[in-house]
């Protein structure tokens, strides 16, 4: 069990995302359990809202179920719920989950190379993949790098084998487009970037992760901003990456035209406390990465959901053009990006 929740949470992210702020944060935690077990639609839109309310993060999400199951006979409110996560947050066993999601992140963004496969595997099955499923997914990453013409991430090709073996579908490959590399030498080049030890950007773009640092070479450069607003679980954020990112003309406008800030807001290390403050919109303490980027959308560009996409000028820190979120639409991404990099020349 607890394996696939593992599996799902690293390389099926399954999550919930996309919702308003209209939750009543004090009315959730008084919920009576009775109510809502074990109707399975509402127990996820609790999940949802407790998200929402930041009583839980998106590494919460796989360890819930668990503690719903434990706790059903026990656990009269969602406070209980809150309160068992809390404790399991204090113990050995959460921080070695933190620590195996921390390589998996990891794992998932490097390119797939079979010669590495004896090395590798380990980490798949530290990572969840269960050791029966290990000859069959090596034979379908052989299968889809045969005759490739890009590379491909471990994120891609696990998630879509367990997607297709959860649909029992034959695990076949299917024909992939030509893909491009970004020409590092045009990518956005001033200086250090602070926080490349925990975030990582797809195809080897130079993002900042850090927002003033961004305003800062964006102005140096006389570039627009393309302010990311992403997550660790975050599944239309990763779609978006694969189909909409990957586009060669995409990649190039975002690599050439742009200093690009990703900010996740579900990241939950801690800053130093002087960095801490009490944000002017709950009057909550904002302690971490995620809470304080969280803010930062909330705040500055009056929107929760992710992914969620602006372009800014630099220098005053306005909008170009009207934010965008996800799409399936390559051509509509475009447009995005090229009415803001013409607002920004005029």
């Amino acid at each position: 069990m607890k394996r696939l929740l593992l599996l799902q949470v690293i390389w099926l992210n399954i999550i919930f995302q996309g919702f308003a702020q209209t939750t009543d944060c004090k009315r959730l935690l008084d919920t009576k359990l009775e109510k809502i077990i074990p109707d399975q639609y509402a127990i996820e839109t609790i999940i949802k809202q407790l998200l929402e309310c930041q009583y839980i993060d998106t590494i919460d999400v796989a360890i819930i179920p668990s503690i719903i199951i434990t706790k059903v006979n026990t656990a009269q409110t969602v406070k209980d719920w809150v309160d068992e996560m809390n404790k399991f947050k204090k113990t050995e066993d959460y921080n070695k989950i933190i620590s195996i999601k921390k390589l998996c992140d990891e794992l998932k963004w490097q390119e797939v190379n079979l010669k590495e496969w004896d090395d590798k595997k380990k980490q798949l099955v530290t990572c969840g993949v269960p050791e029966s499923d290990l000859p069959a997914l090596k034979t379908f990453i052989r299968q889809r790098l045969k005759n490739a013409k890009r590379a491909f991430i471990y994120w891609e090709l696990v998630s879509e084998f367990f997607t297709l073996k959860k649909k029992n579908v034959k695990t076949q490959p299917k024909q992939e487009g030509i893909g491009i590399k970004v020409d590092t030498t045009k990518s956005p080049n001033c200086g250090k970037r602070s926080l490349t030890d925990k975030f990582h950007s797809p195809y080897g773009l130079k993002a900042y992760y850090d927002y003033q640092e961004a305003l800062a070479c964006a102005q140096k450069l006389n570039r627009p901003v393309f302010v990311d607003f992403t997550g660790h679980g975050c599944v239309n954020c990763r779609k978006m990456e694969l189909s909409i990112w990957s586009d060669p003309k995409v990649l190039q406008l975002l690599n050439e035209k742009f200093v690009i800030v990703s900010l996740y807001v579900d990241d939950r290390s801690t800053l130093p406390k002087e960095k801490w403050y009490v944000s002017s919109e709950d009057n909550r303490e904002k302690k971490t990465i995620g809470q304080q980027n969280f803010d930062l959308q909330m705040r500055k560009f009056n929107t929760n959901a992710q992914p969620n996409y602006h372009i800014i000028n630099p220098y005053n820190e306005q909008e170009l053009t009207k934010a965008f979120g996800y799409t399936k639409s390559t051509a509509k991404f475009l447009e995005f990006l090229d009415k803001g990099l013409k607002s920004f020349k005029k």
